[in-house]
């Protein structure tokens, strides 16, 4: 959905948010601010995704201080095999109306774009 909605953001969390934290902590409140919602999206090696995947990802979030109501509104693990986290993550922006995906992963980026959403790829700056 790349119309001007206020539909929600997703940002990916290992080596997107994880890599730049305080960067992405103020890009998420700002997008926030702005009247989105911001889906944290990170995919997961399990099919289905477990409580105990959500509850690492938490703890992740938790430890690079990112607060859900203030830098994020949901976390969501994509079920996997890495191959199939990018169509994971197409289906569930369809689901939610999303704006775009921040994703450091190529495929990612690309799957999201041909979906007709905005993608935009994080590069680590290591």
């Amino acid at each position: 959905m790349t119309d001007g909605s206020k539909g929600p953001w997703a940002v990916d969390l290992n080596d997107t948010i994880s890599s730049t934290p305080e960067l992405m902590k103020t890009l998420m409140k700002g997008i926030r601010d702005d009247g989105h919602e911001v889906h944290v999206l990170s995919g997961t090696d399990h099919d289905p995704a477990t409580q105990e995947d959500v509850a690492e990802k938490k703890a992740l979030l938790d430890q690079l201080g990112c607060e859900q109501g203030v830098h994020y509104d949901k976390l969501i693990a994509v079920s996997g095999p890495e191959k199939r986290v990018a169509a994971g993550k197409v289906q569930y922006m369809k689901h939610v109306g999303a704006v775009g995906l921040i994703d450091d992963r190529k495929r990612n980026i690309s799957a999201v774009r041909k979906a007709g959403f905005l993608g935009l790829r994080h590069f680590d700056p290591k």
